[in-house]
């Protein structure tokens, strides 16, 4: 079994969507097991039409876009809006400000978690934490699994702005 990842994706500058896109589909093992859910704010055009490039342009991988209702806009409501509209079984925020390392996606399926499960990690609640090579005492890239994401309703507690 492999799990399907969604990467949640937010961001008010225009000239970074596709780059982000591209570059997490394109440092993917398996892109086709991954979906990228891009939010932008409602009422920002530059944005949302990079965001619809990117859905037309990135063949790797199914690009969707949604927009962040509720303005003004942040990025804990544009990831939490993001996670709203996934599908995958392992949600990852990514940002402008990190990139992935080559087979990203093969290193997350691979892990182990120390625990003794019947079955794979994804299908359990769980948070993985990584290192960003900046900040090590908190978790700034969130990756969460499905059933964690189901328990709270959210990525990010909805009143962090």
């Amino acid at each position: 079994m492999v799990p399907r990842f969604s990467l949640l994706y937010t961001s008010v500058r225009p000239t970074c969507v596709w780059n982000r896109c591209y570059t997490w589909s394109n440092l993917a093992a398996k892109p086709e097991n991954t979906e990228i859910v891009v939010c932008t704010d409602a009422g920002d055009a530059a944005s949302s039409t990079a965001a619809k490039f990117a859905a037309t342009d990135l063949l790797r991988v199914k690009v969707n876009t949604v927009t962040q209702p509720n303005l003004p806009g942040n990025c804990v409501k544009g990831w939490n809006t993001a996670a709203e509209h996934s599908t995958g079984d392992v949600l990852i925020t990514i940002s402008d400000d990190f990139t992935p390392p080559p087979n990203w996606d093969l290193q997350l399926e691979n892990l182990r978690c120390g625990c003794s499960l019947a079955s794979p990690w994804w299908e359990h609640d769980h948070a993985v934490h990584v290192d960003n090579a900046f900040v090590y005492h908190i978790m700034t890239i969130a990756i969460i699994t499905r059933p964690r994401y189901s328990r709270y309703g959210y990525v990010y507690y909805p009143r962090y702005e």
